[in-house]
């Protein structure tokens, strides 16, 4: 059997490369290992000497983010790199006040397209209490993409993905019970204990408010909205107290990880996969 690289994925989803270890909480292939990271990282000190994960720290609780930086920390080898990539809070809100300075002097179709995306992405991921969110609502509603090519430029192959499901019959039982197949004995179990506990609790014994309290706390406790978001000053101060140095802005092709752009985890075929990104990459004192 081929050894792995003795580089890290941490919170991976479909987005992994069979070469290196792989970890999230839900296996989403066979290169996967199933791990919750809230609660530390499972390996020893010094195991690795690369630590990836992108869009995954804004998820994590606020008091949560610096531990996890120093659990990358420590699974490090002196002199290893981590990188990361996560939704770029500057460029959010430069984006947002941009757009509302045009839509304020020309509001058209166009403007208000671009407007509207720019309060979503700077807010909607946040206070969410639906999967999808109001993004979702709008990426499939033809009238909101005037701009469809600014849109685009913005959340990439992810917002194409849900334009595109929108024009699609939807998959019937068979496609996700396949999805479902696919999945870890222990993801099945957990889907099905979640989906038994949502029948006990969110349709027999809770009504009216409650009801929606429980299904709503379910929800924004299922890792789906992002729970803080990050800047480079904020990621550096991070990585700093954490006992990195050499903290350097990326770009999605840049790297000092060998062979990087082999990897395809951040950019394809000369695409960048999350256009919305900031790339960070420091190095282990």
């Amino acid at each position: 059997m081929k050894s792995k690289l003795k580089y890290l994925n941490v919170g991976c989803g479909n987005r992994f490369h069979s070469d290196w270890v792989n970890i999230d909480v839900v296996a989403q292939g066979k290169d996967v290992m199933e791990h919750n990271i809230l609660k530390g990282l499972p390996f020893d000190d010094a195991a690795f000497e690369v630590v990836y994960h992108s869009h995954v720290i804004e998820h994590l609780p606020k008091q949560m983010a610096q531990p996890f930086i120093r659990e990358c920390h420590r699974v490090l080898k002196k002199g290893g790199i981590i990188r990361i990539a996560f939704p770029d809070l500057e460029a959010i809100a430069r984006n947002y006040l941009q757009t509302l300075e045009e839509v304020a002097a020309q509001p058209d179709a166009l403007t208000h397209s671009r407007y509207n995306w720019m309060q979503l992405e700077l807010m909607d991921q946040m206070v969410r209490n639906h999967s999808g969110g109001d993004m979702k609502l709008f990426l499939q509603d033809p009238v909101q993409l005037a701009d469809k090519a600014f849109i685009i430029s913005r959340g990439g192959e992810e917002v194409q993905h849900i334009m595109q499901a929108a024009t699609v019959p939807k998959s019937g039982l068979s496609a996700k019970f396949s999805k479902f197949l696919a999945l870890s004995t222990r993801s099945k179990w957990r889907l099905l204990v979640d989906a038994l506990a949502d029948v006990v609790y969110g349709k027999i014994i809770l009504w009216g408010k409650y009801r929606q309290a429980y299904q709503t706390g379910r929800f924004r406790n299922g890792g789906e909205v992002h729970q803080w978001m990050y800047d480079r000053y904020s990621i550096s101060a991070m990585l700093q107290a954490s006992g990195f140095s050499a903290i350097t802005v990326k770009d999605a092709f840049s790297s000092e990880v060998k062979d990087w752009n082999t990897f395809g985890l951040d950019a394809i075929d000369g695409k960048v996969l999350k256009p919305d990104s900031m790339f960070v990459e420091a190095i282990k004192l």
